[in-house]
C-alpha cells in the first residue's frame, strides 16, 4: 500500500535521519512500530478505526507493538479539524482511564504549534505526509525521558536542526 510506504519513508528519511525523535530509531528498526491506514471519510468511522487500533495496542505486549501510527488518508478537514479530532481521541482515553497508559501525538501536513507562524520551521517537527495519530505507550515515553536534561534539549536541538536545513532540503523532505 503506497501510503504505508510513504509513512515508512517519512519515518526513515525525516524523523530518524534528522533525529527529530531520538526514541524512534530502535523500535522502527526492530519492526515494533505498527502502521495502520484508515480510508474512512466520516468522523464515526475514523473514530471507530482509532478505537480498534487502541484496542489492538492495548491487547499486545510492548515487545510485539511498541507504538502505533494511524494515518487518515481521507480526512476531510484542515489541521484544526484534525487537532479537534485528536482531542476527541484523547477524551476517550480519559474516559476509559487509559491516559496514564497511552499518549497521543498529532501529526499533519499543515501542523502548526500554537502561537507560531505556519512558516516557522519548528512546525516541521510534526508535519507528516497524512494526518496521523501516534499512539505511544506512556511507560516507554517515561523511560525514554529519564534523562531530564537530554529531554529538555530535544526541542532546542530539533529547532536548530530544522533551521540549519537548506530551503531545497526542506522542500525535499516536507514535500507533502
Amino acid at each position: 500500500m503506497k501510503s504505508k510506504e510513504n509513512i515508512n519513508q517519512w519515518i526513515s528519511d525525516t524523523i530518524i535521519a534528522l533525529n527529530l525523535c531520538p526514541f524512534a530509531k530502535v523500535p522502527f528498526e526492530k519492526g515494533l512500530i505498527r502502521i495502520e491506514v484508515s480510508n474512512a471519510k466520516n468522523f464515526d468511522d475514523q473514530f471507530s478505526f482509532f478505537l480498534d487500533e487502541l484496542s489492538e495496542i492495548q491487547d499486545s505486549s510492548k515487545t510485539d507493538i511498541s507504538n502505533s501510527i494511524i494515518a487518515y488518508t481521507d480526512f476531510n478537514g484542515d489541521f484544526l479539524d484534525f487537532n479537534d479530532f485528536v482531542g476527541s481521541c484523547e477524551a476517550i482515553l480519559e474516559e476509559l482511564k487509559l491516559e496514564t497508559i497511552f499518549q497521543l501525538v498529532c501529526f499533519h501536513p499543515n501542523f502548526c504549534f500554537d502561537k507560531t507562524d505556519p512558516t516557522d520551521r519548528i512546525n516541521l517537527v510534526n508535519r507528516s505526509p497524512y494526518p496521523i495519530i501516534h499512539i505511544l505507550r506512556f511507560e516507554e515515553v517515561e523511560l525514554a525521558l529519564q534523562n531530564i536534561e537530554e529531554a529538555k534539549m530535544i526541542n532546542t536541538r530539533n529547532e536548530e536542526t530544522l533551521n540549519e536545513l537548506s530551503l531545497e532540503r526542506c522542500k525535499e523532505l516536507f514535500k507533502f
